[in-house]
């Protein structure tokens, strides 16, 4: 019964934001500024390589909406590299998965090293 009960909190907050966030996103001012963000990490990314570490488990980030922005900055020919950790929680991969995380790391920097020395 106690293992519940920190599941059924972790629930109800969510549910909690979630409902709150979707209020405050609609509103007019809120929403102009959140479209104005969106188009600018859309259209204004910089042209050096890009790395999205993310997870399916993710309950704040939808990894759909991830893999979206991905397919986005891919189809305007961007160099973009992703890894899905599948199971690990928001912003939790390092702790969840040290080494893999930091063997991706590790080999995005060094490749981004490699272009620079090129140029």
């Amino acid at each position: 019964m106690q293992e519940k009960k920190p599941w059924l909190l972790e629930t109800l907050l969510f549910e909690g934001f979630e409902r709150l966030f979707s209020f405050l996103l609609k509103l007019p001012s809120e929403n102009r500024r959140l479209m104005k963000i969106i188009s600018t990490l859309v259209n204004d990314q910089p042209p050096c390589p890009q790395l999205y570490l993310y997870s399916t488990s993710d309950k704040v980030i939808p990894f759909r909406s991830v893999e979206s922005f991905i397919d986005e900055q891919r189809g305007r020919g961007r160099e973009v590299l992703s890894f899905n950790f599948r199971t690990s929680p928001h912003v939790d991969h390092y702790r969840t998965f040290p080494s893999t995380y930091a063997s991706l790391l590790q080999s995005f920097l060094e490749g981004c090293l490699v272009k620079v020395k090129k140029t």
